[in-house]
């Protein structure tokens, strides 16, 4: 018996390069790449046509022609008034209108606050309007009506309701929103507290100190305060308006000094 004790290691190392099989493998990759390329474009074109040719029929098409305009929301402003600023018409495509211009365009009518447009498939636009309020005039020059906010907005117009207090003493030069809008908070405040209403204040007089003096449709007499602390004061005049009440004297003029002193000014027939 023969016994053949091998120690055979083994490495095969393939050294040798195969110029020809690097050859045949960048020309498969380059195939691919090319493939691709083509039919990612031509995926592309196809989509484009696809989006240009629907869109244009989606453009023409009767189905989606607007046949009715409808605004809601208005009381001032007529809504033949509110078509011919929106510029639209029967026949318009629903989805080619540009809400965000129309909204522009009608929100130049000095009555226009705010502007919502919804589209109703197929056929209908439902244009809603904010108005603004007017709960003041302001005198300058001219009258106007004045909006919660402060705003001056509108010129007085028949038939525009002029049945508001009026707010004088206002400056050309300078800003004056916030004067207004102080007055108007004075005139929720005393409306509020049950001093007087508003609907009985006929004027109210800003100087440039930001005091005002103010006229009522009952009295007729001026009452004069600074806006500092306008509730406190208001207290004041309510007990004091009571207390003449209760004494049957008829005041020609009120001034509040200040949080508990004000001078009255009576005439002589009046009882002290």
């Amino acid at each position: 018996m023969i016994d053949l004790d091998y120690s055979y290691c083994r490495k095969i190392s393939n050294q040798k390069s195969f110029p020809w099989k690097r050859r045949l493998l960048k020309q498969g990759e380059t195939k691919r790449i090319y493939f691709r390329l083509v039919l990612f474009s031509a995926l592309i074109i196809l989509t484009a046509s696809s989006l240009y040719y629907g869109g244009g029929f989606i453009a023409r098409s009767h189905y989606l022609a607007v046949e009715d305009i409808r605004f809601e929301g208005y009381k001032n402003v007529s809504p033949n008034a509110l078509m011919n600023l929106a510029c639209l018409k029967p026949g318009d495509n629903i989805l080619a209108v540009d809400v965000k211009e129309v909204s522009q365009r009608i929100n130049a009518n000095p009555w226009v606050k705010e502007v919502k447009i919804e589209r109703n498939f197929p056929h209908l636009l439902i244009i809603k309007i904010t108005e603004r309020i007017p709960v003041a005039l302001a005198s300058k020059e001219k009258l106007f009506l004045v909006d919660r906010e402060g705003g001056v907005f509108k010129e007085v117009e028949p038939p525009d309701d002029i049945d508001m207090p009026v707010i004088t003493g206002l400056s050309l030069s300078e800003p004056y929103n916030q004067r207004v809008i102080e007055v108007l908070d004075f005139l929720d405040a005393a409306e509020r507290m049950g001093v007087f209403p508003r609907s009985e204040v006929s004027e109210v007089h800003v100087d440039s100190d930001y005091g005002i003096t103010l006229y009522t449709l009952k009295e007729g007499i001026p009452i004069q305060m600074d806006l500092k602390n306008c509730s406190e004061k208001l207290v004041l005049l309510r007990s004091l308006k009571e207390d003449l009440a209760k004494r049957q004297i008829e005041p020609q003029a009120i001034d509040i000094i200040s949080l508990d002193e004000a001078h009255v000014k009576v005439s002589s027939s009046s009882q002290s």
